[in-house]
């Protein structure tokens, strides 16, 4: 018997989880969300006979082999799961699993303001400004840093960041906004915004503008456009 540690699944889809992928035969399963000694089963099979809580529901079922079946995922979803799986000889065994619902954000990558989202970027800097940075329509929330790379090396920022909970999806916009002093002294940088992507929603986990200070926008940039994509 085992089960995964964690999983994860897209708001809206379905699940089937399983912690006896080799259908050993069960007198009795039951399935717990929360602590199983303060609510009773969500789901549970003895004797072939199904039911539980939620079964008979919109958003649960079980299998013939006591395998959890999720139905349209909503975040009420989420949580650690208990599965208890009784043996003919009267022996039992409990295991857990943590289901993290998620939602894909709208864009594949992180947007900075004034660039089209995932393509490359210029942007002539001077004086005194800001640069926003944008994970829109994401679950879990992500955490944002900015790089900073240039002839000088990498230096790494963390600004203050806003939080905004989309209650009618259940899903967070996060913004970092990076502030900035420049001068006009003919230099050339890149600046990265990079996502925190745990649960890897995004496509693209960082985007890059290129700055200068310069008069001609058309010299060649030195630090080209970094747009990486994610290593699975």
């Amino acid at each position: 018997m085992s089960c995964p540690q964690r999983l994860q699944i897209e708001k809206g889809e379905n699940m089937t989880v399983s912690c006896n992928p080799e259908d050993i035969q069960l007198s009795s399963s039951f399935w717990y969300k929360g602590d199983p000694s303060v609510s009773g089963p969500v789901l549970r099979l003895e004797r072939g006979v199904p039911g539980g809580t939620e079964y008979g529901k919109r958003h649960y079922d079980i299998t013939s082999t006591g395998a959890m079946i999720i139905i349209d995922a909503t975040v009420d979803h989420e949580g650690i799961y208990s599965f208890l799986a009784y043996f003919d000889d009267g022996q039992f065994e409990k295991l857990n699993v943590t289901l993290v619902v998620t939602i894909t954000p709208l864009q594949a990558c992180p947007v900075i303001d004034k660039c089209d989202p995932c393509k490359d970027c210029k942007k002539k800097v001077n004086g005194t400004d800001s640069l926003r940075c944008t994970v829109s329509h994401s679950r879990p929330k992500m955490t944002l840093n900015w790089l900073l790379i240039s002839a000088n090396g990498i230096k790494i920022f963390r600004p203050r960041k806003t939080e905004e909970k989309d209650y009618s999806t259940d899903s967070w916009n996060t913004s970092s906004v990076l502030p900035y002093v420049a001068r006009s002294c003919n230099q050339q940088a890149v600046l990265q915004c990079v996502a925190q992507d745990e649960m890897r929603l995004l496509k693209h986990w960082h985007s890059s503008v290129n700055i200068y200070t310069g008069n001609d926008h058309n010299t060649r940039i030195l630090l080209q456009m970094v747009l990486a994509l994610k290593i699975c």
